[in-house]
């Protein structure tokens, strides 16, 4: 019986190891980012005082063809202040532009954690750079009402 015991305790620890997933194996993803209200010219947004900047929704694109990507939330800040998270997807949010607002460049932020087949967890953040004009003819032509950013990707994990 002493032998049993003796194996057995010697097979434990083998047991207690497991494969490990590379954490460093972040996904590859993009995010599309549609807008209402406001414009993209040259990476920044642009829109005017007294009306909504609508950020329409997020699309994840995963690099990686044949495979999924997905956020579960997307939360929002306004020159590094809490503006809300959005839950629901498409993961909009409506951010008022006071009248009088001055004119000037201000920071949007979205951050959301995300989520890749076959790759770690990660968090992901993206920052715009907004615009905010006095008028409608203050905003550059050629802009778009959506774009693609590849956000900065970290690994899911506060001790990193």
């Amino acid at each position: 019986m002493k032998k049993i015991f003796y194996f057995l305790l010697c097979v434990l620890p083998l047991v207690s190891f497991t494969s490990c997933d590379d954490d460093n194996d972040l996904p590859d993803v993009d995010f599309s980012i549609a807008i209402s209200d406001g414009t993209f010219v040259d990476g920044k947004i642009y829109a005017v005082a007294g009306t909504d900047l609508v950020i329409d929704g997020i699309t994840v694109i995963n690099n990686e063809k044949g495979k999924e990507a997905i956020i579960p939330y997307a939360n929002y800040f306004w020159d590094f202040r809490p503006l809300g998270q959005s839950v629901i997807a498409p993961y909009g949010i409506t951010i008022a532009l006071p009248e009088e607002m001055e004119p000037g460049e201000h920071i949007l932020e979205i951050s959301a954690p995300v989520y890749a087949v076959d790759k770690s967890p990660a968090f992901t953040v993206l920052d715009y750079t907004v615009v905010v004009v006095s008028d409608e003819s203050d905003i550059p032509d050629g802009g778009t009402a959506s774009t693609v950013g590849t956000p900065q990707i970290q690994a899911n994990d506060p001790a990193k």
